[in-house]
């Protein structure tokens, strides 16, 4: 009786492995420019949110974007979050308002000490109709920072049947 032996092909690389270290790397990248923004407010910082962010016409005038909600699940990931939101309850925000705003207000209040590094205030703000909170979101910073707010009507396809 012949025995079966058993061949596995690996690749020479883990794409898994590659693209953890390239996201890292990315992500470095963009906290060294958002630490070096609010330490020395060399660039301006336009806050702005996943959805509808219209990344590509603010990179076309050279702002750094700030991702909040993205800013706010890292916190969550290195285990600090519940320290901003305590932050943010204790300024009278309540309890069940979304958890990314009041991360986001708690760091802000407490002088901006991300776990991957310092925090800028934005200089100004892009927000859209996709979610009521970001609008009320981008009210706050209006308030507290006297940034400009732009609120973006984008069109919204909710029926069945779309045709180019």
């Amino acid at each position: 009786m012949m025995e079966t032996q058993k061949v596995v092909i690996r690749p020479t690389l883990s794409l898994a492995g590659n693209t953890r270290a390239a996201s890292r790397s990315l992500m470095d990248e963009w906290w060294t420019k958002l630490s070096d923004a609010a330490e020395t407010s060399s660039r301006p910082v336009a806050n702005t949110f996943v959805m509808g962010s219209m990344a590509e016409i603010l990179n076309s005038f050279d702002l750094l974007m700030n991702f909040p909600e993205i800013a706010a699940l890292q916190t969550a990931v290195k285990g600090k979050s519940m320290d901003y939101l305590l932050a943010a309850e204790d300024l009278g925000y309540s309890a069940d308002i979304c958890g990314y705003v009041k991360v986001d207000i708690g760091l802000h209040a407490t002088g901006g000490n991300h776990p991957l590094g310092k925090y800028p205030k934005p200089g100004m703000v892009v927000a859209s109709n996709m979610c009521n909170t970001y609008i009320k979101w981008a009210e706050v910073w209006e308030r507290d920072f006297g940034c400009p707010v732009f609120v973006l009507d984008l069109p919204g396809w909710r029926g069945t049947g779309f045709q180019y």
